[in-house]
C-alpha cells in the first residue's frame, strides 16, 4: 500500500511535502503548483493531499485536506 503525502504551507510561506506518518518535510517549494508537480513526478504511486487552508493542516482531520 502506498503512503499518502501531504502538502501544506509553512510559516515562511513555502509549501512542504510530508509523508503521512512524519512531520519532517521531504521537499520544499515556493508554490503549491511546484510542490504538486514534484510530488507527482517523484512519488507517482502515492496518494497526494493538499491543505484546504494554510492554518488547517492536522493530518488526522480529513476535512482539512483535499485530494490532488
Amino acid at each position: 500500500m502506498s503512503k499518502s503525502l501531504f502538502i501544506s504551507q509553512d510559516a515562511s510561506g513555502n509549501f512542504i511535502v510530508e509523508p503521512a506518518q512524519s512531520s519532517t518535510p521531504i521537499h520544499t517549494s515556493p508554490t503549491l503548483e511546484a510542490a504538486i508537480i514534484w510530488a507527482k513526478k517523484n512519488h507517482a504511486n502515492n496518494p497526494l493531499h493538499a491543505a484546504r487552508l494554510p492554518e488547517l493542516h492536522d493530518k488526522k482531520i480529513p476535512n482539512h485536506w483535499r485530494k490532488v
